[in-house]
């Protein structure tokens, strides 16, 4: 994967990217996401890999590759990004983790 598509620029936990994430990284094909449930931020730019690779599912909600959900009266966040060191190393993808931890835990919107 080389660049993620932030899906909703206003959210506060991914504003700050402007319209796009670019990293390298592999993505994972869900099959079982929950496209009601979910408020996706950032999904694959299908554009920036080759979809006709065999093995490729593709899926009527795409990729989302960070989504936050309520849960009860929980918060829940996911990222499927991380796989590569670089990633965690990318200061772009430390805030918007601490943007989830944060809004998970209720101390920001």
């Amino acid at each position: 994967m080389r660049v993620g598509a932030v899906v909703d620029p206003r959210d506060p936990l991914v504003a700050f990217l402007g319209n796009s994430l670019q990293v390298e990284d592999e993505i994972y094909q869900i099959s079982d996401f929950d496209y009601r449930g979910s408020r996706v931020l950032l999904r694959l730019d299908q554009s920036s890999v080759d979809l006709g690779k065999a093995g490729v599912h593709q899926r009527f909600y795409g990729w989302p590759l960070a989504w936050k959900r309520s849960f009860g009266a929980g918060r829940v966040f996911y990222s499927a990004l991380g796989h590569e060191p670089s990633v965690w190393q990318d200061a772009r993808y430390q805030k918007v983790l601490t943007n989830a931890i944060l809004w998970s835990t209720r101390k920001s919107d």
